[in-house]
């Protein structure tokens, strides 16, 4: 028989009223579960019991309740294996339910139990215990019970991978190489769930992160950087505060990062917002000088924009050549050297021009010309046939002005 509602308020007094039929109900009805948290109930007899060990459905229930009350996690978890081999019908959802009611406490013990023997309890039931883990600061319980979790289809908003994944991370080295641990996750876990509601200080979080595992840091960062922009766009400004000196204390720490992922983040948060992003983009130079990143177009083009933009003259220059690292669009290309003439830079238009010939992917047209003939002129006849040339490729030719502009009224095309 199934466990009474009267056996669980004999055991659990705060325990809810729901009958075991209900419960059983909506267990079935549980969105992402390939099969049911209750046992079948086929019958079991006494004679196939161990010796000790109860004889009827509620004594199970009774049994297994006082072990988690008394922490005996190993006992539970093979008297869940008992159970479930001999399809004794037991509603853990129920029983799980009535222990949280009296005590959150109990949570860990149960995750012991879940973790040892996952498919005996719903993932429904399992990610609850496994949030109320985190709560509790279990981060070892969590870990185990996202092990049993990691490959199947729950949401993102139901349950976060990246930061279980993290956290596993986190504790993958020898004991003696641990410092501080709980408290590293803790700190991640309460900026990336709580939005930082301890307050605290971002140089501090990633020292004690370094300490822990340095290893990780990048991907930490990573993570921090992605949940930050899950508040309301009003707190954005302080936010990219926060960004800002996570990547400060990689450059500061000499820490790597795989990517350009958290600087092109920080600039399209920053331009959704208006809000000033120059200090990004010398950031940005500057790891990029000290080859802890590798430049990208998707953060190189929009720390050129910026530095264009919050007038810092003495920064488009070296933005220029950092864009060039990587590859280019013929928008780009028109910007260059539109700068380059305005500037006087006959050098870094040269290099542009140079870049822009050996990419096959980009066809030039009357603009691309049009920016290049100022900057030609008084040039060799023969380099200016050699650019002409190359346009003429691309059906594109100078206009009579910028013909007569090139050859000074055709005398020099004589030479």
């Amino acid at each position: 028989m199934l466990v009474s509602a009267r056996c669980l308020r004999r055991i659990w007094p705060h325990a809810a009223q729901k009958s075991t039929l209900t419960a059983l109900q909506m267990d079935r009805n549980s969105d992402f579960r390939p099969s049911s948290s209750t046992a079948s109930t086929a019958p079991t007899t006494a004679a196939s019991q161990p010796t000790g060990l109860p004889s009827s459905a509620d004594d199970f229930a009774t049994k297994l309740m006082q072990l988690v009350r008394d922490r005996h996690k190993e006992e539970a978890a093979k008297l869940v294996e008992h159970v479930t081999k001999e399809s004794i019908p037991l509603d853990f959802d129920q029983i799980y339910h009535a222990a949280v009611r009296e005590s959150k406490l109990h949570i860990n013990a149960f995750a012991f139990v879940m973790a040892a023997h996952p498919n005996a309890f719903a993932p429904r039931l399992r990610l609850e215990a496994l949030r109320g883990c985190l709560g509790s600061k279990n981060y070892r319980g969590a870990i185990r019970l996202f092990e049993g979790l990691e490959d199947l289809m729950i949401p993102p908003s139901e349950l976060n991978k990246p930061l279980l994944q993290l956290l596993r991370d986190m504790a993958d080295r020898p004991p003696e190489e641990l410092k501080g641990l709980r408290n590293a996750q803790y700190l991640v876990t309460d900026y990336v769930m709580f939005r930082n509601a301890a307050k605290t200080n971002i140089e501090t979080l990633l020292e004690t992160v370094q300490a822990c595992n340095a290893s990780i840091l990048p991907s930490c960062i990573k993570l921090l950087v992605y949940s930050s922009f899950g508040a309301p766009q009003a707190e954005w400004a302080t936010k990219l505060d926060h960004v800002k000196a996570m990547l400060s204390f990689c450059l500061k720490h000499s820490i790597a990062l795989p990517d350009t992922w958290c600087f092109t983040t920080a600039f399209l948060k920053a331009n959704v917002a208006s809000l000033p992003a120059l200090e990004f983009s010398k950031l940005y130079l500057d790891m990029v000088e000290a080859n802890l990143i590798q430049p990208s177009m998707e953060a190189s083009w929009p720390s050129l924009q910026v530095v264009v933009n919050e007038e810092a003259p003495e920064l488009v220059q070296p933005s220029i050549r950092t864009l060039m690292a990587g590859n280019m669009t013929r928008q780009m290309y028109h910007f260059g050297l539109f700068w380059c003439l305005e500037a006087g830079d006959g050098g870094l238009a040269k290099q542009l021009f140079a870049k822009l010939t050996a990419s096959p992917s980009i066809a030039p047209n009357g603009k691309t010309l049009s920016l290049i003939v100022p900057l030609l002129e008084g040039a060799p006849a023969d380099q200016i046939h050699a650019v002409l040339a190359y346009f003429a490729k691309f059906n594109v030719f100078p206009t009579r002005e910028e013909y007569m502009a090139l050859f000074n009224d055709g005398r020099q095309g004589s030479d």
